[in-house]
């Protein structure tokens, strides 16, 4: 009996793995050419060749195997699903809900349409393979694995974020995913179906009501943490506006402090040297309250701690603004994406002048599937999705030659350069030599816009500011809360630490003695600057307490460290102001 029930086993085996290798090869080789260069089709190409590999052996052993039994059916009829197996269809959208309800205020509803089309579409081709393979194998395993194996590449980023160690690894923790849950399925399936959908269901809802709660009581804090609410027109009321100079705001993405960059090797002094030349003051020691674009320049713009639907603050929407459009300011922004408007309904944004075009609708779902396939979020996706670094470029400088035929006016541009890591949770190869690289872009690319103002407008206030550091350290993303202990002064820097260096007009700098240390002071200082009123500049600045979200629950209070390895210390050792504590400011 037992001889007989191996026989059947090791008999089905080959015919068993012929049709698996056959999907599986089906599958690599027909996402591997719409897959965009990243971890999924390194995974991709590396699973073809063991499929093809493991098609090759297993195809011999059936075909010899039926010869030895004199065997002439090698095929068998094509089986049709049954309509209860739609339920299988959960597996892989359940990391396609996920990541919608993570971007859910950087969807549009054609967005998350878009994505659940496209996702719905793939499931439909994979359904639609499975039955043409069918007549080689079970259709219900074909099934099964083919899902599991579109839900593993769907979910790629969660896994890199959460166990990736490179690529190599990445490999062996996908195979795994995709033999454990297939094998777990299909074992269900087989004693019972009914257990393999409740699996399936359970699965689904756990997972998703899971993050969906865990968004819901990060945003409920978020609108418990208290928002420093403040009338501009009250704070200067008493103060009359008698000078309005243009304003030019350059934001370099990711450009951290000079004490930083040259942690990770590189001399950035002939640049700092550069701006000190053309008359900028550099404020050593810089830091920003948020650790993220948008955390961060919201921030800028609003004066306020602001922590919820933070694409309207750069569309346009931020006190600071309104405040000069009062005053008879023109708004201009450029920016590199079309990041900044995510989620915001064109006739939301309030801009006077901007680019790029937000007529097109549809982007931000396009930026989230392609990020999704090629399994990595990228802080540069918007950019690549936008398509003409070099136009961007060339509008903006543009608009810093032209911008005085609009005063007074206020320009604002966000750029892609230098950049910071990508947002998976592991240091690529070569991160470090990558941020060099565009550092030196950046460089050249500052250079030139700063050349173009001060050429066409010298008589204006420039702020030249990063928005946040690199990421390079550590895992070269948000650290965890587990590892607190460990970070240390050079990690808070990373993240938060960031150039600042302000230009005041010649004639009248005279005004502008403020005692700068994070870039949310540019519009403290600059409405002080108008009023000619130093003691405003203390009235309207927000408090220097970093969040701690993307530094493990250490933060920056005043300059200082508190909690990590540098805990009681100054963040940086070279600083353009003064700290609070006396005992402290003499700690180098």
């Amino acid at each position: 009996m037992l001889g007989t029930l191996r026989d059947a086993v090791f008999s089905k085996l080959p015919r068993s793995i012929f049709s698996l290798s056959l999907l599986c090869l089906s599958l690599s080789l027909g996402l591997i050419y719409i897959t965009p260069e990243g971890p999924n089709k390194a995974y991709l190409s590396n699973i073809r060749q063991l499929a093809l590999l493991t098609l090759i052996i297993s195809g011999s052993l059936t075909y010899s195997d039926f010869r030895k039994h004199g065997r002439n059916n090698l095929f068998k009829k094509i089986e049709l699903p049954k309509f209860s197996d739609s339920i299988y269809l959960l597996i892989p959208l359940t990391p396609i809900i996920n990541y919608i309800v993570l971007n859910r205020e950087l969807l549009l509803i054609i967005d998350t349409v878009y994505v659940l089309a496209l996702t719905i579409f793939a499931v439909l081709l994979l359904g639609a393979l499975s039955i043409l393979i069918s007549i080689t194998g079970s259709f219900r395993v074909l099934m099964i694995f083919s899902l599991v194996f579109l839900f593993t590449i769907f979910n790629t980023s969660t896994i890199l974020a959460n166990k990736g160690e490179g690529i190599g690894s990445l490999t062996i923790i996908q195979s795994f995913y995709i033999v454990s849950m297939s094998t777990l399925l299909i074992v269900f399936d087989r004693i019972n179906k009914r257990y393999s959908y409740i699996l399936a269901i359970a699965f689904f809802l756990l997972t998703t009501l899971s993050q969906t709660y865990s968004q819901y009581t990060k945003n409920a804090s978020e609108k418990n943490v208290q928002v420093m609410q403040r009338n501009i027109k009250t704070d200067l009321k008493n103060n009359i506006i008698t000078e309005t100079p243009n304003m030019y705001i350059l934001v370099y993405e990711s450009y951290g402090n000079e004490e930083t960059i040259g942690y990770y090797g590189f001399d950035n002094s002939k640049q700092m040297n550069y701006l000190v030349n053309v008359g900028f003051k550099v404020v050593h020691g810089c830091y920003s309250i948020g650790s993220a674009s948008l955390d961060s320049m919201t921030k800028v713009l609003d004066i306020s701690n602001v922590s919820s639907n933070l694409p309207s603050y750069t569309s346009g929407n931020a006190t600071g603004l309104n405040y000069l459009k009062e005053l008879g300011y023109k708004t201009v922004a450029v920016f590199s994406s079309l990041y900044f408007f995510t989620g915001q309904p064109i006739n939301s944004l309030r801009w006077d002048l901007y680019y790029p075009d937000r007529t097109r609708t549809g982007w931000a779902g396009v930026v989230l599937f392609n990020s999704i396939l090629e399994g990595i979020f990228r802080h540069n996706a918007f950019e690549n999705y936008l398509g003409n670094y070099e136009e961007y470029v060339s509008t903006k400088r543009q608009h810093l030659t032209n911008l005085k035929n609009f005063s007074p006016a206020l320009f604002y541009t966000h750029n892609s350069h230098p950049g910071h890591t990508q947002n998976s949770g592991v240091c690529l190869p070569e991160e470090k030599d990558k941020f060099f690289d565009n550092l030196r872009r950046a460089n050249d690319e500052m250079q030139g816009d700063l050349n173009t103002i001060l050429r066409n407008d010298p008589n204006s206030i420039i702020f030249v500011v990063g928005d946040h550091g690199p990421y390079l350290t550590k895992n070269c993303f948000n650290l965890s809360a587990e590892i607190r202990d460990s970070i240390d002064k050079i990690d808070i820097q990373d993240r938060n630490g960031t150039l600042m260096a302000v230009y005041w007009p010649e004639n009248i700098n005279h005004r502008s003695d403020f005692e700068l240390m994070i870039i949310q002071d540019i519009f403290p200082s600059i409405l002080a600057f108008l009023a000619n009123d130093l003691s405003l500049f203390d009235k309207l600045k927000m408090p220097r307490v970093s969040n701690s979200g993307a530094t493990g629950g250490v933060y920056i209070d005043n300059g200082v460290l508190v909690g990590g390895v540098n805990d009681g210390e100054p963040l940086f050792n070279r600083r353009s102001y003064k700290l609070n504590n006396p005992a402290v400011e003499l700690q180098n």
